[in-house]
């Protein structure tokens, strides 16, 4: 029987879990007045279709395209916490690392192990898959960002994403991108940015 390795393991549970993702909000669009954006899942989808898609030669495509898929399954259990949220990075990487097992503890062994080592590998940046990665998402982002930026669809503008505090691109492979997403996006948001007063550390 193809289904009796899974027996003692929840995973009927943890593919109804998944569906969070699917309806928990980028909480920081909604901060800055974004009308229906985009959820959780959305995000890491596009995400790990570019670090697939960007990916260098001599990368692990596949292993990419798990970590962009996977990079936030904390948040199937976790909040979708914003620097405004006033928790420490301590706290937040503590809640978030609780929320993983709790989700991967769902699953068989070794594909729990798999999917925790990755969220681990890809928040520790350790390998260079893991930076890359990270790097798309950010990516990501700045491109939700433009395209929300351009459709007017804001109350404050969101320049502040394409100018993170502490994050930056500078893979090769990316740079020329963020240097065109620079090139369209609208000059009036650009005059009117201020820096934030809040610092990003996550």
């Amino acid at each position: 029987d193809a289904f009796a390795p899974m027996v003692g393991h929840s995973l009927f549970e943890a593919i109804q879990a998944l569906n969070n993702l699917k309806h928990r909000k980028r909480k920081g669009w909604g901060l800055r007045g974004v009308k229906d954006f985009e959820s959780v899942a959305e995000h890491a989808w596009r995400a790990g279709i570019i670090a697939t898609m960007l990916a260098p030669e001599g990368y692990n495509k596949e292993k990419m395209l798990k970590m962009g898929v996977l990079h936030d399954i904390s948040e199937i259990f976790d909040d979708d916490y914003t620097p405004l949220d006033g928790i420490t990075k301590e706290e937040k990487e503590k809640r978030e690392r609780a929320a993983v097992k709790k989700f991967t503890d769902m699953l068989s062994p070794a594909i729990g192990k798999e999917w925790k080592e990755l969220w681990e590998e890809f928040e520790a940046r350790k390998t260079k898959e893991a930076d890359f990665v990270k790097q798309c998402e950010i990516l990501e982002m700045i491109f939700q960002a433009l395209e929300y930026e351009k459709a007017g669809n804001f109350e404050k503008h969101l320049t502040e994403y394409l100018m993170k505090d502490g994050v930056r691109i500078t893979h090769p492979a990316l740079i020329g991108l963020v240097a065109q997403i620079e090139k369209e996006w609208p000059e009036k948001a650009l005059n009117e940015y201020q820096t934030p007063a809040h610092k990003y550390h996550y």
